[in-house]
């Protein structure tokens, strides 16, 4: 089933003209580049996942008498101090903050982590296809362009 649609493809991209298939490369190009930086913004959003989840486990070995810098902005730090260790609070999302134990909180990063790698894996595989298609394409479009080449020069003679 899977081979009837993959000549069905190709038969498809044969008929094409020279600058439809550069159309279609080119369309699949933009694809594969958005999908690059979905994948990107998904594994910065993992580590992120990871580093908080560092944090949270981090802070049962904090005294509450110890100061520490706390950060208010990536390049801004205050001194502060740890005041409870038993509460922590996650954003959820959409500016929205849920108040929960340090475990609760590593339970929502680990379920956060899981959900990035399985976007990770989708996407990929997404990019897998489309890069595929691009290099059909590529392929069949050279091709077409070496024999239009070649008959011109027939012509020539």
């Amino acid at each position: 089933m899977e081979k009837t649609k993959q000549e069905e493809e190709e038969k498809r991209l044969e008929g094409m003209t020279p600058q439809q298939l550069n159309d279609v490369k080119k369309t699949l190009e933009e694809d594969v580049k958005s999908l690059n930086q979905s994948l990107q913004g998904m594994k910065l959003a993992g580590s992120k996942f990871r580093e908080s989840k560092g944090v949270v486990e981090s802070i049962k070995n904090h005294d509450m008498e110890e100061e520490i810098m706390i950060p208010l902005t990536s390049s801004l730090y205050v001194p502060g101090r740890i005041c409870e260790t038993d509460k922590v609070v996650v954003e959820v999302g959409a500016g929205y903050f849920i108040e929960v134990t340090p475990d609760k909180a590593k339970e929502y990063c680990d379920r956060k982590i899981k959900l990035m790698q399985g976007n990770l894996e989708k996407i990929a595989e997404v990019m897998d296809v489309k890069s595929e298609q691009q290099q059909k394409v590529t392929n069949i479009l050279q091709r077409k362009i070496a024999e239009i080449t070649a008959k011109n020069q027939q012509d020539a003679k």
